[in-house]
């Protein structure tokens, strides 16, 4: 006598037949970051050990246990929440998913650059730091890449498993609402499809990462992470702020609409890393869009650093 129901062991041969593109993620990703350190050790090691130092004090916080963990959690809970969205439930779990990966690692990275630059410099550890053969440059770049290494390896774990997730989703919704056995292949599709969606949320983390660590240069902790927090959140309506003030002041107000114009062209437009409108209209991602935000994201970086470097460069350490 068989003590599983057939409909569970079906369940379970469907995941376990879809479950190879998870761990290929993991193990491409994770090959991505070890390649990327390793050519960093040999070309810049001084800049490498300024990478490491702050990877492992990022990795080592309670903080970031934490937040994995909750990510996790939430997770491995979000495929039995019902949505109840007449037959959108995976465009949901979706969009949902994206922000449960987002979120853990977006708080991660502003509490990291508080603790890595703007206590340092508070607590005169930046100053031992460049009594050193360190230059203020390599400092600055090796906190930036050295808080993006706990993020990734962050997005590394919360995505692999989210992609596992969204393959279950599938299957669970058959099973919901009474329709055909999925195929493995939908179940593979799903995840390839939301695979380019983490990477979008991971460029708007580095966004984020890069101004935190501009503005923890001159800002102290709390300071800086109420900043980047409403950053955070004025970079996901800038694009939209310029056209609602003029049409609120219909053209009256000349100097509003300028300040507009320019929180617009120097905030970052982070409205351009969502793709909720994309996965609701059960489109995939471009590739074409997905290099253009990489630029963006590549270009803001740099300019964020820049900034930070001339911040720092005349801040009295002593």
């Amino acid at each position: 006598m068989n003590m599983f129901p057939p409909i569970l062991l079906a369940d379970v041969k469907t995941w376990f037949d879809s479950m190879w593109y998870p761990p290929v993620y993991l193990a491409v990703t994770t090959a991505f970051l070890i390649v990327v350190l390793a050519l960093t050790r040999v070309a810049f090691p001084k800049l490498f050990a300024l990478i490491w130092v702050t990877a492992k004090e990022g990795m080592n916080l309670t903080l970031f246990t934490a937040l994995l963990g909750l990510g996790v959690a939430l997770l491995l809970f979000l495929p039995y929440i019902p949505f109840n969205t007449l037959g959108e439930d995976l465009k949901m779990h979706m969009s949902v998913g994206l922000t449960f990966v987002k979120i853990p690692a977006i708080l991660l990275a502003l509490w990291l650059s508080g603790i890595s630059i703007a206590e340092e410099i508070e607590g005169k550890t930046a100053l031992m730091l460049l009594s050193k053969p360190v230059s203020r440059v390599q400092l600055i770049l090796g906190k930036f890449f050295g808080i993006l290494v706990p993020v990734f390896v962050m997005y590394i774990v919360l995505g692999g498993l989210f992609l596992g997730t969204t393959g279950y989703k599938v299957v669970h919704n058959a099973r919901e609402t009474c329709e055909e056995e999925p195929k493995t292949q939908d179940c593979v599709d799903a995840m390839v499809n939301i695979t380019p969606s983490i990477a979008m949320t991971f460029l708007e983390t580095a966004t984020m990462v890069a101004v935190a660590v501009a503005l923890s240069t001159r800002l102290p902790m709390l300071a800086n992470i109420t900043c980047c927090i409403s950053i955070f959140l004025l970079g996901h309506l800038i694009q939209y702020l310029p056209q609602f003030v003029s049409q609120f002041t219909h053209g009256k107000s000349v100097i509003v609409e300028f300040i507009t114009n320019v929180m617009a062209a120097i905030l970052p437009v982070l409205g351009h890393f969502s793709i909720e409108s994309s996965i609701g209209a059960n489109q995939t991602l471009p590739l074409t869009y997905l290099m253009f935000s990489s630029l963006y994201c590549v270009l803001y970086c740099v300019v964020a650093l820049v900034l930070a470097l001339l911040m720092f460069e005349d801040r009295d350490l002593a």
